[in-house]
């Protein structure tokens, strides 16, 4: 997983998995990288394979963080992958979260 932030908008990338097995570290880190500028978050979805209920609660808290620190701060999901885009739309999150398609372009460290 990769956090890097632009301009005010949150960026995570290189997700594989979002699950019981790392939404705990996902969501400290993502509230941990929110800075005072911050605009809008934008995780990127497209290497991700697997999402499950604990992925979606941490997705949840971390946007709640968000706007309970900085007002309304829009979430994107970039590019999900098909199984991916089933979760969201099966749990409804697609009407809470903005679903984006588009290239996503990595910036390189």
């Amino acid at each position: 997983m990769k956090i890097l932030q632009l301009d005010g908008t949150l960026n995570a990338c290189q997700i594989e998995q979002l699950g019981a097995a790392n939404a705990d570290l996902f969501q400290e880190e993502m509230q941990a990288a929110m800075s005072p500028e911050l605009k809008a978050i934008e995780v990127d979805f497209s290497d991700t394979s697997f999402l499950d209920s604990h992925g979606l609660g941490a997705l949840l808290m971390v946007h709640k963080t968000a706007c309970n620190r900085h007002g309304e701060v829009p979430l994107r999901l970039l590019n999900p992958q098909p199984s991916v885009q089933q979760i969201l739309e099966l749990t409804r999150m697609h009407r809470i979260f903005e679903i984006v398609k588009r290239p996503v372009v990595h910036e390189t460290t």
